[in-house]
């Protein structure tokens, strides 16, 4: 029997995740009992889905419409039964959750068990320190009874190594055979029942067994009181029809007084019922003592003939045994529409873990949106540390320092003779300065970049895979092998190496250097300038010359002339020199300019694209996967809404 078998209880919301043995006590709410508190009761039919699923508003008596139809009892139950199992399969869409299919299929075979009469079930449940078999040999044997009758309830178990279940019922031939018990037993007989005696020392796998019983008894010592029956209170279904379907019988062993009175150990016992259940109504509970009856069966059946000190013995040792209590209460016929009850009980427990399975799903839904919301939370944290490249200006005012001085060797005065290494030198100078310093830096924050994306690739790995362990309803929905192959694929499509940032630079530094760029302008414009002065210094004494043979001017005239000719094209040079220069530095700035953008840009793009791409890729399937099971669930909970009215209904008519 699976060990993570929900309980047919919804737990408090504070308590959603407590263990099995607890969710019994912590699923009650607060509302009046179905039945006295002597009694457990079943889930309270008015529990409705939990506090997360949309609740609807109770229609008070004057305003909410009667069912024109009342179905019967039986077809009630078993309409239960099928929408309980519908939810309970769809929350397991797989038919592997541990939680979810043993109670669809135990809510299953209840409807089915409604289609025929069948004899009535009863079981006596306990392990063998808390002598379960020597109290159901107490139940049954009879000193008046024949030999052959009293050695088979004797030898019962014997031949039955391995073996955990007896099943007795009524004949009128004794017969022992393959671990079934066939004595005369007037009150199996009256009700047509059959009894089991399941003795386990682990009962939570005879769980199937035990929830298609009719009445169980549950049998524990008056030493661990509930201890060792923790473990399958929990899932043992309580009808709503028939809540004393569920009794405890605390077996004192070592208790040889001859009267019942109360003792410290009823105290003992209070106490536990009392911490397990926290108030809410509890089983009831009959304490005998199964070696005091059984005693004083040996002491009656010991003496030679019945003498009155006999009979007083085996009066007071029986009477104070309080086996004749027990055997009373199963003496009760049970009513004619047992199976119903039984049924109820199990559509109630099957709602219960219902409603449990919709609280866990619940719980998936929000674990897998906050693991989703915390790794997109981590993503954006590291992007906003990279929105800008530090040491950019200094870098950028070094670089301009050098090529300043490359230029300040070429005076416009210098041009004539230097003009064509302008344009080399000056490219030379920034192919080795602009920007090196940054490729450095840039290179080192691409490694640590690199570091960074290893980290957060191991983080999404493992938030993933945490997905991949079957809970209670099976498979997560919430593990999807795409979505893995997808952040599988991105490691070959994200890869960083140490130039992983370096392309503004050489973009910007092409820029600059390329045909047509800053420097072949600056360069052409020297060029023009010196072609212009060469023009001028040669042909303004050419002029002056001219004038001079020509027009006859004075030879100081003419030298005058060309001299203001001169000084006017050196100032015109010397001008139009600081402009190509001003021009130049323009350009140099607004490529420095988008050099800044392009490196934010650029930084921002890898660190999204490249770095952090696994775990916003991961957070954004997860989401996805999320709303997919919204969108499934909204369903679910209305179903199993329309399950708890219809067996409200049952439990109310």
């Amino acid at each position: 029997m699976p060990t993570r078998l929900w309980p047919a209880r919804v737990p408090r919301r504070s308590h959603c995740l407590k263990p099995a043995s607890r969710a019994l006590h912590n699923a009650r709410p607060p509302r009046r009992p179905l039945h006295s508190a002597s009694s457990i009761s079943a889930q309270s039919a008015e529990q409705r889905v939990p506090s997360s699923a949309p609740s609807e508003p109770t229609p008070t008596p004057s305003t909410s419409k009667p069912s024109s139809v009342t179905l019967p009892p039986p077809l009630a139950v078993k309409n239960v039964l099928k929408e309980a199992a519908s939810v309970l399969r769809r929350l397991a869409p797989q038919g592997v959750g541990e939680g979810a299919v043993p109670w669809a299929k135990f809510a299953e075979r209840a409807a089915e068990d409604l289609g025929a009469k069948r004899r009535a079930r009863i079981a006596i449940v306990g392990d063998r320190l808390a002598g379960t078999r020597e109290l159901v040999t107490a139940l049954l044997d009879d000193p008046f009874s024949p030999s052959h009758r009293r050695k088979a309830i004797w030898t019962r178990w014997d031949g039955l190594d391995g073996e955990e279940v007896v099943r007795i019922q009524h004949g009128n031939i004794v017969n022992a055979e393959g671990g079934m018990l066939t004595i005369p037993a007037p009150w199996l007989d009256k009700d047509g029942a059959e009894l089991f005696e399941v003795v386990s020392s682990d009962l939570t796998k005879h769980i199937p067994l035990l929830v298609t019983m009719d009445s169980i008894l549950l049998v524990t010592d008056s030493t661990r009181l509930l201890s060792p029956l923790s473990q399958i209170l929990p899932h043992l279904p309580i009808s709503p029809l028939a809540p004393t379907s569920l009794q405890l019988v605390i077996n004192r062993l070592a208790n040889h007084s001859f009267s019942y009175t109360p003792s410290e150990e009823d105290a003992r016992v209070a106490a536990a019922l009392e911490a397990y259940y926290r108030g809410a109504p509890h089983p009831t509970v009959t304490t005998v003592s199964s070696s005091l009856a059984l005693e004083a069966l040996e002491a009656f059946q010991s003496s030679a003939s019945p003498n009155t000190d006999a009979v007083r013995t085996f009066q007071a040792k029986y009477v104070g045994s309080r086996i004749t209590h027990l055997q009373t209460a199963l003496s009760r016929p049970l009513p004619d529409d047992f199976q119903v009850n039984t049924a109820a009980g199990i559509a109630s427990a099957a709602v219960g873990a219902a409603n449990f399975g919709v609280v866990e799903a619940e719980q998936e839904v929000e674990d897998a949106r906050r693991k989703a919301m915390w790794l997109q939370g981590e993503a954006e944290r590291e992007l906003g540390k990279w929105s800008e490249v530090k040491e950019l200006e200094e870098q950028a005012d070094k670089a301009e320092g050098i090529v300043q001085a490359a230029l300040a060797r070429y005076a416009f005065w210098k041009l004539p003779w230097k003009v064509d290494d302008l344009g080399t030198e000056v490219r030379e100078t920034i192919e080795r300065t602009y920007g090196r310093e940054l490729e450095r830096k840039l290179c080192h924050d691409a490694g640590r970049l690199k570091e960074i994306q290893a980290d957060f690739s191991t983080t999404t790995t493992r938030t993933l895979d945490s997905f991949a362990g079957s809970s209670d309803l099976g498979p997560s929905p919430f593990f999807s092998p795409l979505l893995l192959n997808k952040i599988a694929q991105l490691t070959s499509l994200t890869t960083l190496t140490p130039t992983s940032l370096l392309y503004p630079i050489f973009h910007r530094r092409h820029q600059l250097i390329q045909p047509g760029g800053p420097v072949d302008h600056l360069h052409l414009r020297a060029q023009k300038l010196v072609l212009a002065a060469w023009a001028s210094f040669i042909g303004s004494p050419l002029a002056g010359l001219a004038g001079w043979t020509i027009y006859d001017i004075q030879t100081g005239t003419a030298v005058a002339a060309v001299s203001f000719v001169w000084a006017g094209t050196a100032w015109w040079c010397q001008g139009n020199w600081r402009k190509g220069l001003k021009r130049f530095w323009q350009d140099w700035a607004r490529v420095e300019k988008g050099l800044d953008v392009d490196l934010k840009t650029e930084l921002q793009e890898v660190v999204r694209a490249k770095v952090l791409a696994k775990p916003l890729t991961a957070a954004e399937g997860i989401q996805e996967l999320v709303s997919r099971r919204e969108t499934v669930l909204g369903p679910i909970k209305h179903d199993l809404r329309s399950a708890q009215k219809k067996l409200d209904e049952v439990v109310h008519r």
